[in-house]
């Protein structure tokens, strides 16, 4: 029984369709789990792309069940994923149901196109890029294999592999499967040099379970140096594909590869070396259990070959019968009679037999020219690719100069912006600097003026002062020569305290120079304020003017009558005069009033 599946997927995948899910029919029915895959699938949702795809692939199954059971699963799964608020489970579900009915041919190939292509168009690729991956490389599997639409397979196996190439293997479990399927399919239309890079690629990355997708790399890639004659290279990926798959326990690919050493080898001219290993693929691909006949076919006309140029015409009649046997059985007929029919013209050239040779060669020309059509197909898809390539190089150039100009620009606004912020931070660092220069000077010249009005105010006090003592020292006098007079007797000392009295009242008067060294001091202290009572009350007299002034630092009338030189009474009467000329009420304050000035 594992013998069977072994072989069913070799088939399968040698194919190319559909790979991650056909590579499960295996595992599946050789699995344990099978028997219970009915029960339990909480680990489908709510997980990361990796653990549910696996988990998918893996224990689910759906691909081994009639579609009686297969489809109601899958309805129950995408009901509870619906339930669960889980749209990735669902869309895995989703994908898992054109899948399960690709292999069951159902529905109509346009319409599952249809409906794939919506899915891709409706997803959110931003959010689903994973999934985006898996619909395109499905859908590019459908365009080639069944609709032969090349251009358009290409453009959804190049953007699924973009898309895979954008994780890692961890995180992408089938990114190795995307790349081998591409590289595949660029070998089979004639890019060698595309498809030996992006093999390469995969041939760095592993895949989870399936060990075949690699051995499969490894024997395109040996296909690959082989057409560029590169035997010692190809060579090395043929025994190292056959060495993993004979590990693997795969009889198809072991015979696959043990074919492809033994053409290499004829290739070369060895053909000792060649029989045996083509003999070993004929014996197997031909088997009832194989499904590969394609190779097997190949190698048995490379046999076929080698004994017609050894003149073995016996083995060569009974090599072209068998093949003649398997040509039906063949996946690729047009190629096989391409390959039957020349090697047939030779044998019967060799026989003498030219009229039926002649036949064989004019058959062995159609179906050349049937695949120089094929081939021509091939080639258009492949310069259609080539010019979508170009476009979208094109493209990505105008989108590179377009995001250079655009960063152009954002930079040049960062500086700009930058430049205007310094500018700025200095403008308002100058205005600042200014600011405090002058707060600074203003600061100075406040200081400088309230040390200077405390300088003239301590002159005013003092001169005041010295004008109070001055007039304490003329009332001491008076007293003086009060007391005297009455002591006195003589006329000469009567006309001696005249004379003392007049120089102490002459002392005492406020004289000019001293009246303007006074005003000095006073407008220093009292700034603007003669200014102001000039202009208020021009019609004052000098006298007027002194009496204001004194009265303004609070000084007593007999102070001020003394520094004045008048009487006690003339300070009243100046009071009075003043009321009567500034209009104010006979007890009116006449401080208040001068303050008020």
């Amino acid at each position: 029984m594992m013998h069977f599946y072994q072989i069913l997927f070799s088939f399968c995948l040698n194919n190319y369709r559909h790979s991650r899910m056909l590579i499960l029919l295996l595992v599946l029915l050789t699995s344990p789990l099978f028997a219970s895959a009915a029960t339990g699938y909480d680990s489908l949702f709510h997980q990361s792309y990796a653990v549910r795809s696996v988990y998918f692939d893996q224990r689910v199954g759906v691909l081994t069940m009639p579609l009686s059971k297969s489809l109601p699963l899958l309805d129950a799964l995408q009901k509870r994923a619906r339930e669960e608020h889980d749209y990735a489970a669902e869309l895995e579900v989703i994908i898992g149901r054109y899948q399960c009915q690709d292999e069951m041919e159902m529905p109509a190939i346009d319409k599952k196109i249809a409906g794939l292509e919506k899915l891709l168009h409706d997803l959110d690729k931003d959010k689903y890029p994973e999934y985006s991956a898996v619909i395109m490389n499905f859908l590019g599997n459908i365009y080639y294999g069944k609709k032969h639409d090349y251009t358009r397979a290409f453009d959804h196996f190049i953007n699924a592999c973009d898309i895979a190439r954008q994780y890692s293997e961890q995180d992408f479990p089938d990114k190795k499967l995307l790349l081998v399927i591409l590289g595949n399919r660029l070998y089979t239309m004639g890019d060698i040099e595309k498809a030996r890079q992006t093999l390469l690629e995969a041939d760095s990355l592993k895949h989870p379970w399936d060990k075949m997708i690699t051995y499969n790399a490894e024997n395109t890639l040996g296909l690959v140096y082989r057409s560029y004659r590169q035997y010692d290279k190809a060579m090395h990926y043929f025994e190292q594909a056959r060495a993993n798959a004979i590990a693997d326990h795969n009889p198809v690919w072991t015979a696959i590869t043990s074919g492809n050493i033994g053409i290499t080898y004829y290739n070369q001219g060895e053909f000792d070396k060649a029989i045996p290993l083509l003999e070993s693929d004929v014996k197997y691909c031909l088997s009832p259990l194989s499904s590969a006949a394609d190779n097997g076919i190949k190698s048995l006309l490379i046999l076929a070959d080698i004994h017609l140029q050894r003149n073995d015409l016996e083995r060569v009649a009974s090599e072209i019968q068998l093949a003649r046997n398997f040509l039906d059985s063949s996946r690729d007929r047009v190629k096989s009679l391409a390959l039957f029919y020349p090697v047939v013209a030779d044998y019967y050239f060799k026989k003498g037999d030219f009229r039926t040779a002649s036949l064989y060669k004019d058959s062995a020309a159609v179906f050349k020219d049937s695949l120089e059509v094929r081939d021509n197909i091939y080639q258009l898809a492949k310069v259609e690719h080539k010019k979508d390539l170009e476009r979208a190089d094109v493209e990505i150039g105008q989108l590179s100069a377009e995001k250079k100009l655009l960063s152009f620009t954002r930079n040049g606004l960062i500086i700009g912006i930058a430049l205007l912020c310094i500018i700025t931070a200095l403008i308002i660092n100058r205005q600042q600097l200014k600011h405090r220069l002058k707060q600074e000077a203003m600061q100075g010249k406040k200081d400088q003026a309230e040390h200077d009005l405390m300088a003239a105010t301590r002159q005013l006090e003092i001169f005041t002062r010295h004008l109070q003592e001055k007039n304490l020292l003329i009332e001491q006098s008076g007293q003086e020569i009060e007391r005297l007079r009455t002591t006195l007797v003589h006329a000469d000392a009567e006309q001696e305290h005249s004379e003392v009295l007049q120089q102490l009242y002459t002392a005492t008067i406020l004289t000019d120079d001293e009246w303007a060294e006074f005003k000095l001091l006073f407008d220093q202290v009292h700034k603007g304020y003669l200014q102001r009572l000039k202009i208020k009350m021009p019609e004052l007299t000098p006298a007027d003017t002194r009496f204001v002034v004194l009265s303004k630092l609070n000084l007593s009338n007999k102070e001020m009558a003394g520094i004045l030189g008048v009487q006690v009474d003339t300070i009243r009467s100046y009071k009075h005069r003043l009321r009567k000329r500034f209009g104010l009420a006979e007890d009116a304050n006449i401080k208040a009033f001068v303050d008020a000035i």
